[in-house]
């Protein structure tokens, strides 16, 4: 399972306590991963360094992150023999205490539309049948209706204007709140390209199929960048208009994201819900800048996004709120150099010390 950085500690305890074996991946990119041998077995590795804790005991293990046709873990030293010295329970809390701090000093580094481009003002909807796009080893799906000149799934855009009433008309639906992307360092940048993904969770291909796919990045995402489109806000905020189902949003009304996660076998690992909107209690929040939303309650490595948005304005055909959100990337978190030359130094100490001891 995965586990936050609060968690890990506490884990490692209890499994001393109980006489259980743990897994630590200290060098990695994301959170560690922990898990018993049972479901080390169930997942495939995905390679780094490897800290076994049980109780009384620690061992290295260097895995060049294959598996074997029964998913389990392929490690270069077949034996485990690389730090098979029996250490003392106070060693084995200091390696925890290193993941525990390693977790804390990852930084976290945003992937986001940098290395797509568009003429000023303008975006792609999907027109060329091409059915998907690709940004920075992520992909992003898309289903043109070419008779209807509309879309579903995953667009882009650098739209950075929007007048109140243009609704979808022209480029005002793919006008993200902030009317900008989003830039490496977590701002808001008139110069940077976002998605904007119109969410038909019902009618189009994505009632099934994924919006975004991650399979083939190297680092395992925890969170999401999320706000709403310009023509959300003008919906929500402004007098009713007679051309759009849609009313203002009084008290009691929320407009709400669930973001559904998948493993690489497309297994579901659970559901992160958002809201865009929310009136509720006396309060009158509607996103209009670049939220981070973390992936914390996945319960494994995400690799698949799919969402659905519901609201409380709703009419005979369905949701009448415009079911848009905007995407301004997504946040991966990378280990600090200094962080992972402190824990394989202490790791070293270690070996050295049980190796001294025979």
């Amino acid at each position: 399972q995965f586990a936050g950085r609060s968690g890990i500690l506490d884990l490692c305890k209890s499994a001393v306590l109980a006489r259980r074996r743990v897994l630590i991946r200290v060098f990695s990119f994301g959170f560690p991963r922990i898990g018993s041998a049972e479901s080390l077995r169930n997942a495939r590795c995905r390679g780094g360094i490897f800290v076994f804790l049980r109780a009384g005991s620690c061992f290295l293990r260097y895995s060049r992150g294959v598996s074997n046709s029964r998913g389990t873990p392929k490690f270069l030293n077949a034996k485990k023999t690389t730090m098979d010295k029996t250490l003392t329970i106070k060693t084995l809390a200091c390696v925890a205490a290193l993941a525990v701090a390693f977790a804390t000093n990852a930084s976290a580094d945003i992937i986001n539309f940098s290395d797509l481009s568009l003429p000023l003002e303008s975006f792609w909807n999907g027109s060329d049948q091409n059915g998907y796009f690709e940004s920075n080893g992520i992909v992003y799906y898309n289903e043109y209706n070419s008779e209807y000149g509309s879309y579903a799934g995953a667009t882009y855009s650098n739209i950075t204007q929007y007048t109140a009433g243009t609704l979808y008309n022209g480029s005002g639906q793919y006008a993200a709140a902030p009317l900008g992307g989003l830039s490496k360092d977590g701002t808001t940048d008139p110069n940077e390209i976002y998605s904007v993904i119109y969410v038909d969770h019902n009618y189009s291909m994505f009632a099934e199929a994924p919006v975004i796919d991650l399979s083939a990045l190297e680092s395992s995402v925890d969170g999401i960048y999320l706000s709403n489109t310009s023509l959300a806000v003008d919906v929500l905020t402004s007098p009713k208009y007679e051309s759009n189902p849609a009313h203002p949003f009084t008290d009691g009304d929320w407009m709400k994201i669930s973001i559904y996660g998948y493993d690489a076998n497309m297994s579901e690992i659970g559901t992160v819900e958002f809201y865009l909107a929310d009136y509720r209690d006396g309060k009158t929040d509607i996103v209009k800048d670049w939220q981070y939303v973390s992936f914390e309650a996945f319960t494994g490595d995400v690799k698949f996004l799919n969402f659905e948005i519901t609201s409380s304005d709703n009419g005979e055909w369905g949701m009448n709120t415009p079911s848009f959100v905007a995407v301004g990337g997504f946040s991966t978190a990378v280990p600090e150099p200094s962080t992972c030359a402190a824990i394989l130094g202490a790791l070293a100490i270690a070996f050295a010390a049980a190796r001294r001891r025979r």
